[in-house]
């Protein structure tokens, strides 16, 4: 996840160590194998290493004040000139508080975050097939085709009835950063499988806020991030089975069962 490897670690350094955003620097990020010719194999097409970031690159260049430029570890000396910092990407928590409290703050001043969607948020996870796994230099499934809710419209029609208007089913992959950030930071109830997804309560200012994680989860990251954020999570738990089908059904009745009613 590009959030919690880099996006969060790189908001500490920039607010705890440097103090801000105002001096823009240039970060170049290494990897232990060449995932991005891999990648062109893989797909098929030739891409550049700003098409391996995806638009990720562009919001966090912008979000960051900061320069990103991408190459393989036998590569780094050539590049690597004066001060250097390692960074550790944040895995599962606990986190800090303050991160996310300065991001929100650095969010405010360069975006409109007024409310502009249903504040009730059903994240549905869309399709991206591949992602280059760069210690083994292989291919994983993610999005729907790593795991996804087999009855995900029925979750979307018993939502409907309960808060009518105020529920929004999100796809993220076909928004922008900028709307995907509106719509977190003014989110009241959030509703998710295990995933990148949920990373954007992160955004999310309602103190009051309730996140309901949906299986499969095998991590506490999310309930590491709601203790931060000091955020009302909720967990619909079932046993992890990773030889089962990567398609899971969420029994409503428990969904029902720890649904606030405001």
């Amino acid at each position: 996840m590009l959030f919690r490897s880099f996006l969060m670690p790189m908001s500490d350094y920039l607010f705890n160590l440097r103090g801000g955003y105002s001096e823009k620097i240039n970060i170049i990020l290494r990897t232990a194998r060449s995932n991005i010719f891999a990648l062109q194999h893989h797909m098929g097409s030739k891409l550049t290493k700003d098409d391996y970031l995806g638009s990720f690159k562009e919001f966090a260049e912008e979000f960051l004040n900061i320069d990103i430029n991408y190459v393989r570890d036998k590569d780094f000396g050539k590049y690597s000139v004066g001060n250097q910092v390692s960074l550790s990407a944040y895995t599962f928590g606990p986190y800090n508080s303050i991160t996310f409290e300065r991001m929100i703050e650095r969010a405010e001043r360069l975006y409109n975050l007024e409310a502009r969607f249903p504040d009730v948020v059903l994240i549905e996870r869309g399709y991206r097939p591949v992602v280059a796994d760069s210690m083994n230099n292989t291919w994983n499934l993610t999005g729907s085709a790593s795991r996804f809710i087999k009855n995900h419209d029925s979750l979307v029609e018993v939502l409907r009835k309960k808060y009518g208007s105020r529920l929004i089913n999100a796809k993220l992959e076909d928004m922008s950063h900028e709307d995907q950030i509106n719509l977190f930071a003014n989110a009241s109830v959030v509703i998710g499988q295990h995933g990148a997804g949920l990373c954007n309560i992160a955004w999310t200012r309602n103190p009051s806020s309730v996140v309901i994680e949906l299986p499969p989860s095998r991590f506490d990251t999310f309930r590491h991030m709601c203790l931060a954020k000091k955020f009302d999570y909720r967990l619909i738990y079932e046993n992890y089975n990773k030889s089962a089908p990567s398609g899971s059904s969420v029994n409503i009745s428990s969904l029902l069962d720890i649904l606030p009613n405001s």
